[in-house]
């Protein structure tokens, strides 16, 4: 089922700072305009939280790849 924009809800979670984000089902992939909504959300809220999502590994990084490229990160390494 799509998500459908008038459906998302940014709930403030305090005054400063973050909204819990409702009205979204991260395990689909998003459309351009759901995209753009979270988006907005991010900027005006700095970090959302998204309860109760039931996502796999490849949905996260689906979900993170709409905010910009993902860098490798190599088990074992340490930073010098």
């Amino acid at each position: 089922m799509a998500t459908r924009v008038s459906e998302i809800v940014f709930e403030p979670l305090g005054d400063a700072l973050g909204a819990e984000v409702k009205g979204v089902d991260l395990r689909e992939p998003l459309d351009d305009e759901t995209i753009a909504t979270i988006k907005r959300g991010w900027y005006d809220h700095i970090v959302l939280v998204f309860r109760d999502q039931d996502i796999s590994n490849e949905d996260q990084m689906r979900l993170c790849r709409y905010f910009g490229d993902l860098a490798e990160v190599r088990s074992g390494a340490q930073a010098h």
